[in-house]
């Protein structure tokens, strides 16, 4: 396996880092915020053979961490990451990830899978002064699927509560649940989260 380091310039003029391997369609995967790129290293093994597989670093994990973070770039970085590569794209974004993945599908021309895995929408609003904008959404007709792991309370209204909002607001959306896993799939069942995701951008 040939992994590629390059950079792709945001609106801003920010340098964003990126990891490539494999072959085939591309998958970009966006990280969550507790890690880097290479908390997706161990997926490569499961999907090189299917994909070509992009992974980003945010701009989150480096610079000054006391500055202000502004989640309009940060949607813009994957953007553009997401423009870079050619082809039918797919896009995964885990955790807070997911809330960038999902910012930035409006910008994205060729995207034509979506893929979130599960994050607590409503805390990250607050916490990122994010809006959820429903009608910015109408125009994204990207097969988008909302992976949750099995382990996830049932009495998680904030989680379920999104779901639902994301149902009425994209015009191709399904829910896939990951059985017996919570939200670090990629740490303790990569083969069968890669499983999964090549399952879902096949349809």
């Amino acid at each position: 396996m040939t992994l590629l380091r390059s950079e792709v310039q945001s609106n801003d003029g920010t340098q964003v880092s990126v990891w490539t391997s494999g072959c085939g369609r591309p998958l970009l995967i966006v990280h969550g915020a507790a890690g880097t790129h290479h908390t997706w290293e161990m997926m490569r093994e499961h999907l090189d053979p299917y994909l070509t597989v992009t992974i980003m670093d945010r701009r989150a994990t480096s610079g000054d961490p006391s500055s202000r973070l502004e989640m309009t770039r940060e949607f813009e970085d994957v953007a553009a990451v997401a423009r870079s590569l050619s082809g039918d794209l797919a896009v995964l974004g885990h955790s807070s990830g997911a809330l960038c993945a999902l910012g930035a599908a409006p910008l994205i021309p060729n995207l034509r899978h979506l893929l979130l895995a599960q994050y607590l929408p409503r805390e990250m609003a607050a916490h990122l002064a994010w809006t959820f904008d429903p009608p910015t959404y109408s125009g994204v007709s990207a097969r988008t699927v909302y992976l949750v792991g099995s382990e996830t309370p049932e009495e998680n209204l904030e989680l379920r509560g999104f779901i639902k909002l994301l149902e009425k607001a994209l015009p191709s959306f399904a829910v896939r649940e990951i059985p017996q896993q919570g939200h670090f799939a990629n740490f303790f069942a990569p083969q069968l989260l890669a499983a999964i995701i090549l399952e879902s951008i096949q349809t």
